[in-house]
C-alpha cells in the first residue's frame, strides 16, 4: 500500500504480506486495505503504521469489497468461502460472521466483482453473490407476482442471490 504526495512525489508505504488486489476504503485518518490472505489492515493514513489486523481465516480473490457502516462503526466484507465479515473499526474484532447462503463456495458461487451496499437508515447491508448463469435463466420459473417469486425462493434458497443483511448481527 502505497502514499504518495502528489506536490512533492515522496512516498511512503505500507507491506500488508499479500498482495492487495481490491479497491481501498478511506475513512477519517485510517485507510483499509483487503489482502488476498484474507486479512483486513487498517493503516493511519498519515504514518502509514498498522492500527489492526484482521484475519477472516480465508481467502479473499473471490471475495467482495469493502463498505463501512457509519452507525455502527464497522468495516463489512465477504470471503472466497461465501462467509460474510462485519470488523469492529475500533479494534479489529469480529462483531459477527455469517454465512447467508447454504450453496458450496466456488466457481460459480462467489462474490467476485460485487461489494457490500450500506442501507444505514434501514439497518442493513446488501450483498449479491454470482450463481451459475443458467441455473438464473432456467432454473427460475415463469411467475407473475411478488408473492410467487418469494415462495419459489424461500422453497430453493440455492437461487437466492440478493441478501439483506442486519448490520446489528448479521441475520
Amino acid at each position: 500500500l502505497y502514499r504518495i504526495n502528489v506536490n512533492s512525489g515522496d512516498s511512503n508505504s505500507y507491506d500488508a504480506g499479500s498482495p492487495l488486489n481490491r479497491g481501498i476504503l478511506i475513512v477519517d485518518d485510517a485507510v483499509y486495505a483487503l489482502a488476498e490472505n484474507g486479512q483486513l489492515h487498517k493503516v493511519n493514513l498519515n504514518s502509514m503504521a498498522r492500527m489492526w489486523v484482521y484475519d477472516a481465516k480465508s481467502s479473499t480473490t473471490e471475495g467482495t469489497g469493502l463498505a463501512y457502516s457509519a452507525s455502527r462503526d464497522i468495516v463489512l466484507f465477504g470471503t472466497n468461502d461465501l462467509y460474510v465479515h462485519a470488523v469492529r473499526d475500533s479494534d479489529g474484532g469480529q462483531k459477527w460472521r455469517t454465512k447467508p447462503s447454504p450453496n458450496t463456495a466456488g466457481f460459480p458461487n462467489q462474490f467476485l466483482y460485487y461489494w457490500p451496499v450500506v442501507a444505514e437508515k434501514n439497518g442493513v447491508v446488501f450483498l449479491r453473490m454470482r450463481l451459475d448463469h443458467n441455473a438464473g435463466l432456467w432454473g427460475f420459473p415463469s411467475v407473475t407476482s411478488n408473492a410467487e417469486a418469494r415462495s419459489f425462493l424461500t422453497s430453493n434458497p440455492d437461487m437466492q442471490n440478493l441478501f439483506a443483511l442486519n448490520l446489528d448481527d448479521g441475520t
